[in-house]
């Protein structure tokens, strides 16, 4: 779990819910931040994993990011054309 949270008091009552567990990551300003740990996330997602954010305004986000599921195998591509002999 990874939470983007400000020093508000409302981030202060988030990080508390969720507990030690929590990788908490500063907001910093503007709105960024928790687009670029979910980007993170995707990159090397070995299961699922919950990022959370909160602002001082009482926002919350939360988006659980999940594999897919096990694709079948690509069938084999086909051979490529013979070139013939100059």
């Amino acid at each position: 779990m990874i939470a983007v949270l400000d020093g508000s008091p409302v981030g202060h009552a988030v990080a508390e819910a969720l507990g030690p567990d929590a990788e908490t990551v500063p907001a910093g300003a503007g709105a960024l931040e928790p687009l670029l740990q979910a980007a993170g996330a995707l990159a090397e997602l070995p299961g699922p994993v919950l990022v959370v954010t909160a602002a001082a305004q009482g926002n919350l986000a939360l988006a659980l990011l999940t594999p897919p599921p096990d694709a079948p195998e690509a069938p084999d591509a086909p051979a490529p054309a013979a070139v013939p002999a100059a």
